[in-house]
């Protein structure tokens, strides 16, 4: 058994090393960003520009600010080994995966703590291998193994809605892009995801409605404690008249109108809930029905269209649009 797990070890360590030590050089990352911030704010600083392309650019410069904070810090695949009691590699996992194997005490790290070994015998275990693969930290479209983001190729928002069985022990769904691969992708997708939330029914998409006898008292309320000077006296009697009914007050003067009442009115609640409201993702993943055929078919659409819209050269190995959608896995 043990000679087994020295055997698959050797194969990984050097491959898991050098893809550690590549981040250790990362050091300099902010300032790179921070010159392409300056370069980026001397062109939207030129003149001639028209409006809507210095508003391009400025965005532009705002998500290059943002980027050393979104972009992963460490590597996203620390592929450790994990092998079976018997010394059969079964999967390629995280390190903050195999630290909690370690733990829980379900496994131990081999003699020269590369890859983890487990205690037990799963009940089962991907066939199809996908999880073996030693998977590289660069962007699956482009190739670049600068900085990167996590992507996750069926938009997150519906795969939080998915039945467990679509969301535990699969990765494959989950591939790294750099920020400028990510930005066109996630451009691509609020586009599409749009479309599908444009089939909701009408009565699902607004979380509240306005009670327009409501708003009126509000609107009269506040023109009658920030600018009363300055309205007609026409106004001024409507409005008092508009809020005293509302206050259900009956003395004719508007000046017994204090400021407590006026913004008592003014803090009424004017929307009133939807109790029929869906979020889009939510009535997305509803309209599947809970059917299995149904939800493999949107999650292996969603893959397609991310094949289409990004064409990524450095997919996985064995990453494929027809993979399985879950995994036996079972712990």
């Amino acid at each position: 058994m043990a000679s087994a797990a020295v055997a698959v070890t050797a194969g990984v360590a050097v491959s898991v090393v050098y893809m550690h030590s590549r981040y250790l050089s990362k050091k300099q990352e902010k300032k790179k960003y921070s010159r392409k911030v300056e370069n980026v704010e001397k062109i939207a600083q030129t003149e001639h520009l028209p409006s809507h392309l210095k508003h391009q650019l400025l965005k532009e410069q705002r998500r290059q600010e943002k980027l050393p904070d979104l972009v992963r810090k460490s590597p996203m695949y620390d592929n450790i080994p994990m092998l079976d009691p018997k010394g059969t590699l079964l999967a390629n996992i995280s390190r903050k995966k195999a630290d909690w194997y370690v733990r829980k005490q379900l496994a131990t790290w081999t003699t020269n703590n590369v890859c983890i070994q487990l205690c037990f015998t799963p009940k089962a275990h991907s066939s199809k291998g996908h999880e073996k693969y030693i998977k590289s930290n660069i962007c699956v479209a482009c190739g670049s193994d600068e900085r990167f983001m996590r992507h996750y190729v069926v938009p997150y928002a519906y795969r939080t809605e998915f039945p467990e069985r679509y969301k535990t022990h699969l990765s494959h769904d989950v591939v790294i892009l750099c920020p400028d691969c990510h930005l066109h992708c996630e451009h691509e997708t609020q586009l599409r995801m749009k479309e599908l939330d444009n089939a909701r029914p009408e009565q699902y998409k607004n979380v509240s409605f306005v009670d327009k006898n409501l708003y009126q008292v509000r609107s009269a309320a506040l023109a009658l404690l920030r600018w009363k000077e300055k309205l007609p006296p026409a106004k001024i009697e409507e409005y008092s008249e508009l809020v005293k009914g509302h206050l259900n007050v009956t003395s004719v003067s508007d000046d017994e109108l204090s400021k407590e009442e006026l913004q008592q009115s003014i803090d009424v609640e004017y929307r009133i809930p939807n109790p029929q409201h869906v979020g889009g993702s939510e009535w997305v993943v509803r309209s599947l029905e809970n059917d299995d055929a149904k939800i493999t078919q949107f999650i292996r659409e969603w893959r397609q269209f991310f094949v289409d819209a990004v064409q990524p050269r450095f997919l996985p190995e064995g990453w494929s649009v027809d993979a399985p959608v879950t995994s036996n896995v079972q712990d």
